[in-house]
C-alpha cells in the first residue's frame, strides 16, 4: 500500500492572503480541492474539467438554485486572473510556484540537511546587541563555504571570545575570513621590547664556579 500523499499548507498565509480574501466560499472550496489534486501530480493537473472540480468541491447542481453553480463555472479563469494558476493550451492546470513552495526539487537527504541547517543556524534576534551582524553573517557564510558549518557549541565559544574583544571583533572576523581560517583568534598588537643585550651562557664544558 502506498503511503498517503501530503503537501505543505501555509495556514497563516491562507487566512491573510489578499487573493484568498477575494474568493467566495465556493471558490475557496475549489482552491483547496485543486491543491489536494495537485499534491498527487507534483503541481500539474491533467484532464480536469471545471465541472468535475466543482462537483469534487462539494457543490451540486440545483435546478431550483442554479446561481451558485453558474458562478462557479468561471472559477479557473478567476484563479488564472489572480495569478494562482496557469491554464496551458493542452488543458493542463499548473499551480504557480508549486515546486518552490513544496520543495519538490529536493531529495529526501537534501530536505533533512536543509532542516538541520535551519534548526542550528543562529537567528539574528538571538545574537548579542554589540555584535556586528553583517560581519557575523559573513563569518557564517565563510564557514559554510569551507564546509565547516558552525555548531551551537562553537558559536557560543566564539561569541564569548569576541565579547572580550568588542572593540576590534570585526577585525578579528575579517582577518580569519581573509586567511581562510576555521577559527577566530585575538589580534595581539603588542610587540615585545627589543634589547641589544646579549646574555652569556655557560659553555657546555665550563667548570662549576668558573667565570665565563
Amino acid at each position: 500500500m502506498l503511503a498517503p500523499k501530503w503537501f505543505k499548507f501555509y495556514g497563516q498565509e491562507y487566512l491573510s492572503d489578499p487573493k484568498i480574501e477575494r474568493l467566495t466560499p465556493t471558490e475557496r472550496s475549489c482552491w483547496m480541492t485543486l491543491l489536494c489534486m495537485a499534491s498527487l501530480t507534483e503541481g500539474r493537473i491533467r484532464f480536469l474539467t471545471v465541472e468535475v472540480l466543482i462537483e469534487r468541491s462539494g457543490v451540486k447542481q440545483d435546478p431550483y438554485k442554479p446561481e451558485e453553480w453558474e458562478r462557479a463555472l468561471g472559477v479557473l479563469k478567476k484563479f488564472e486572473s489572480l495569478e494562482m494558476i496557469t491554464l496551458e493550451a493542452k488543458g493542463d492546470i499548473h499551480i504557480i510556484n508549486w515546486e518552490k513552495r513544496q520543495e519538490t526539487n529536493l531529495t529526501g537527504a537534501e530536505r533533512v540537511k536543509k532542516h538541520r541547517e535551519k534548526k542550528s543556524e543562529t537567528k539574528k534576534e538571538d545574537l548579542p546587541e554589540w555584535l556586528n551582524k553583517d560581519a557575523w553573517e559573513a563569518w557564517e557564510q565563510h564557514r559554510k563555504e569551507i564546509r565547516k558549518k558552525l555548531t551551537p557549541t562553537t558559536t557560543k565559544r566564539q561569541l564569548t571570545m569576541l565579547e572580550k574583544n568588542k572593540s576590534n571583533h570585526v577585525d578579528i572576523i575579517e582577518k580569519s575570513i581573509a586567511n581562510g581560517w576555521t577559527g577566530l583568534f585575538e589580534i595581539n598588537d603588542r610587540k615585545k621590547p627589543s634589547t641589544n643585550k646579549v646574555e652569556s651562557k655557560p659553555g657546555k664544558y665550563s667548570k662549576v664556579g668558573e667565570k665565563v
